[in-house]
């Protein structure tokens, strides 16, 4: 009996160590990256803080970039600065999710923190274009981490059957963020300067960091084990080389040069082999049998259509606002918000809807039905479009993006077993980022191109051959000194003022034309998007009271590597269905 009695006193002493470590640094330590009860509301904070931080540090940049690029003179390097960002979170993101699979989010979390931080100041000290990309690599690396991590966590903190309420709060936070960035960041561009921009989220990012560093459980490693470093590095360089191709190619280089080629080559190339190595690896970062579960298939193939679109959309409306409509960059950050506020209202309404009918199905297709209708909205608009007309489209766009994106990110989590989260929530978001690293660079080539040849075509004959082989850019809209710039270059022509204002007209045209034209590839993401949500697979969404919580979670730690490396063992879709979080099933939900 004594000894029991101090079995139990040693037991009561340990837990009220770790309460009070809690106070000091650190929360819990654990097996696995599941939050309990007692520390899911601390935990829901600190997420939903990262994940306000990190979308903030995105949506405040969208409306300075014009006048980044008109202050810095690349206009042709007007996709990276948010291709940069995005290529960088999209090669780690699946890097950080594996290990915080095996070591805990919580390191993860803290180390990602820090280097976004890092970013930020690089990017506000840039002295050039070139500088500036490179700082916002440097914050990609952290953000990809910041973003991969939190919704992970949703899973960690609630069930599959809750996930659809809170990933519909986690979307409402990337949409509060897209509502006080953009207006923000135009707001401190044309008040302060664009310097100014990268600095405000370094608080909240400081303060993320502390509260991760507080409540985030830490977890202890079951087993030792061997990192995917061939890997991890045949992964980045592949990536790096095909999404260079695509950002060159069209506007640096032609499609058909032998730069595009050779990067299209190496990239397949060293594709191929981290596909082969993946399949031999003990702990593959991407394993290819992952492809073998059809709802993970379908999530990333519709998570990369929906955000090239999405992406496509929020580069280049704050541009169409200030080149095409006039608006300065405090007022086009001011036109974005209705697109977000709908987007709030989608991703807020349909997680409720999921949550309590455990059914998406339906509200997908509607989603993207509504996404399909604003790029064909978007299609419509040109040179002489105001205000009232984007703010119409956007509402549109917003209420379908808002309404579908949950939904594939908790689907993922709900196919496979709880220690395998960060994993295939990585993958999926690989994907999804891929989607808008793709876009954007593709898009600017679209408007860089047309833009050049319609100039030519629309301006004043007295000028045209001047104009023809030039190196053209819309920079001349973007600010108001930019505008007086070329028009005092136009006071030594007969007439020059209306010859001026032809110009001024020529270039609002050929910019339209640009952009609508990205809004027209738009219409074709959303279209093959609805098609795949046609026959989209249904999955049972249980609660926690239906799982098997204390037998499953000591097993699935011990699972997260075998379970797909070694080909002996159930394919994922097999897991998916043994498992007892989902079940997959046929026909319409």
């Amino acid at each position: 009996m004594s000894v029991r009695n101090g079995q139990e006193t040693q037991a009561m002493e340990q837990a009220t160590s770790q309460r009070h470590h809690l106070l000091i640094w650190g929360g819990p330590v654990q097996e696995t990256n599941r939050i309990e009860r007692s520390y899911r509301w601390w935990a829901l904070s600190a997420v939903l803080l990262v994940m306000f931080t990190s979308a903030i540090s995105s949506t405040i940049v969208s409306t300075a970039v014009p006048t980044i690029v008109a202050d810095l003179h690349g206009f042709n390097l007007y996709g990276w600065v948010f291709t940069g960002y995005i290529l960088a979170s999209t090669v780690t993101v699946p890097i950080f999710g594996k290990l915080s699979d095996l070591y805990g989010r919580r390191p993860l979390y803290l180390v990602g923190i820090a280097i976004f931080v890092l970013g930020a100041i690089l990017a506000a000290a840039a002295q050039s274009m070139l500088w500036l990309i490179c700082a916002r690599v440097v914050s990609g690396l952290g953000g990809g981490a910041m973003m991969a991590l939190s919704t992970a966590s949703i899973g960690d903190i609630f069930s599959p059957r809750e996930r659809g309420r809170w990933m519909g709060v986690v979307m409402g936070v990337f949409g509060l963020a897209s509502i006080v960035g953009p207006t923000l960041g135009g707001t401190i561009t044309d008040e302060i300067g664009w310097r100014y921009v990268f600095l405000v989220p370094l608080p909240l990012a400081a303060f993320a960091w502390l509260i991760v560093g507080l409540v985030m459980p830490r977890v202890r490693a079951q087993r030792r084990t061997r990192l995917d470093f061939e890997g991890s590095i045949l992964m980045t360089t592949g990536l790096i080389a095909v999404l260079l191709a695509v950002t060159w190619g069209g506007t640096t280089y032609a499609w058909g040069s032998w730069q595009i080629g050779l990067c299209f080559a190496a990239g397949v190339a060293l594709l191929a082999l981290f596909v082969r190595n993946e399949r031999r690896a003990a702990e593959p970062i991407l394993s290819p049998a992952l492809f073998a579960n059809r709802v993970f298939t379908f999530s990333v193939a519709i998570s990369f259509l929906i955000v090239a679109g999405m992406y496509g959309g929020l580069s280049f409306i704050p541009l169409f606002v200030q080149g095409v409509v006039g608006k300065t960059a405090q007022n086009s950050g001011v036109v974005l918000t209705p697109m977000m506020l709908s987007f709030v209202a989608g991703s807020a309404l349909g997680g409720q809807i999921i949550s309590r009918t455990g059914r998406y199905k339906v509200q997908a297709i509607i989603g993207m039905c509504f996404a399909l209708a604003g790029f064909v909205l978007f299609s419509r608009l040109s040179a002489s479009s105001g205000s009232g007309e984007v703010i119409r489209d956007m509402v549109v766009l917003g209420i379908g993006i808002g309404t579908t994106m949950p939904i594939f990110s908790m689907t993922v989590q709900s196919a496979f077993p709880h220690a395998m989260l960060g994993t295939v929530n990585s993958g999926r978001q690989l994907f999804s980022n891929l989607g808008g690293a793709v876009a954007v660079p593709v898009m600017t080539a679209i408007v860089v191109n047309r833009f050049s040849a319609d100039l030519v075509r629309y301006a004043p004959a007295a000028i045209r051959p001047q104009l023809a082989g030039a190196n053209l850019s819309p920079e001349s809209l973007l600010t108001p000194q930019a505008q007086a710039a070329v028009q005092q270059r136009f006071n030594g022509f007969p007439h020059g003022h209306a010859l001026y204002l032809q110009f001024a007209a020529a270039l609002r045209r050929a910019l339209a034309n640009g952009i609508v034209d990205v809004f027209t590839v738009g219409i074709g993401l959303a279209a093959a998007g609805l098609l795949l949500t046609l026959v989209f697979p249904r999955i049972e969404l249980a609660s926690w009271d239906a799982l098997e919580v204390p037998e499953t979670i000591v097993e699935e730690a011990g699972a997260v590597g075998t379970l797909v490396a070694d080909h002996r063992q159930p394919e994922p879709a097999q897991a998916a269905a043994a498992a007892p979080t989902s079940r997959t099933e046929s026909g319409p939900s």
